[in-house]
């Protein structure tokens, strides 16, 4: 009976993933833009969007301020969900913790600080 039941549960395993492939592999979405630059001293960036207007850019590397040093990563990412609205979540992760920003005047990409 258990024997029967582990095939049952693999056919069916099967059976949802092979009607979920059209989706997957029938993406029309090309990348539209894409960079990244890794200084090697520990500093980077990247970024992308799709043909769809799904977008991600981050950059990070080692904060250095008066008394403060440590790692931060400030980036943003943006996609249309299925009803045609926009979606943006701006965030900053340092020695606080991750911050998601709404204010997009804090937020500013070639921070000077970060070497």
């Amino acid at each position: 009976m258990a024997k029967g039941g582990h095939i049952c549960l693999i056919v069916a395993v099967l059976f949802v993933t092979m009607e979920n492939l059209p989706k997957v592999l029938g993406s029309t979405n090309q990348i539209v833009k894409y960079a990244y630059s890794n200084n090697g001293l520990g500093t980077y960036s990247f970024e992308f969007k799709t043909s769809d207007g799904t977008y991600r850019k981050e950059e990070g590397g080692f904060l250095r301020t008066k008394g403060n040093n440590g790692l931060i990563v400030r980036g943003e990412y943006g996609y249309l969900d299925p009803s045609g609205r926009n979606h943006i979540v701006r965030y900053i992760a340092d020695t606080n913790g991750f911050q998601p920003e709404i204010d997009e005047q804090n937020i500013r990409f070639n921070d000077r600080r970060i070497i």
